[in-house]
């Protein structure tokens, strides 16, 4: 399908979309629709909404961080990813996303802890044990500095060389 074709069944969804629903998984589809055809602020109020509502919500900040993203706001975007909880459920598209927004802000330590998380997520404790020790070497802010510390001990007593 061309990219002018694409575009075009893009532009009908939107319009069967619009403002019909009240439901989460349709505004967030219309949210995502209006991001893929560049209509990045109202895509953007959408997601403010539903975040108000949801603000743990992981689809939603991920959504909204993207969004961000696209419209060159990183600091805005890390912001809202970094207020979720983190656990075992956590999808590695949130860590992926969180990983673009720390790039993007061009924090170093942010970049390494971010990574470090995501190796976390998919078993690679050495890798994430060295970015660890890199970004506590950078040194982020002092919340993040502390989650570094914290992370980095449990490793340790984790991996014994």
């Amino acid at each position: 399908m061309s990219s002018n074709n694409k575009q075009k069944h893009q532009l009908k969804a939107l319009t069967i979309l619009r403002n019909n629903s009240k439901e989460r998984p349709e505004i967030l589809l219309r949210a995502n629709l209006l991001a893929t055809t560049h209509q990045l602020k109202k895509a953007q109020n959408l997601l403010k909404q539903l975040a108000v509502n949801a603000p743990q919500s992981e689809a939603i900040s991920i959504a909204l961080a993207e969004v961000y993203i696209a419209s060159n706001q990183a600091q805005k975007a890390w912001k809202i990813l970094e207020r979720i909880k983190v656990s075992e459920q956590t999808s590695l598209l949130f860590f992926e996303t969180m990983q673009k927004a720390a790039r993007l802000t061009q924090k170093a330590s942010l970049v390494y802890f971010t990574s470090a998380q995501h190796n976390l997520r998919i078993s690679k404790y050495n890798i994430a044990k060295t970015q660890l020790k890199r970004a506590i070497k950078l040194r982020g802010n002092d919340k993040n500095h502390y989650k570094m510390q914290k992370m980095l001990s449990l490793l340790n007593n984790l991996i014994k060389p």
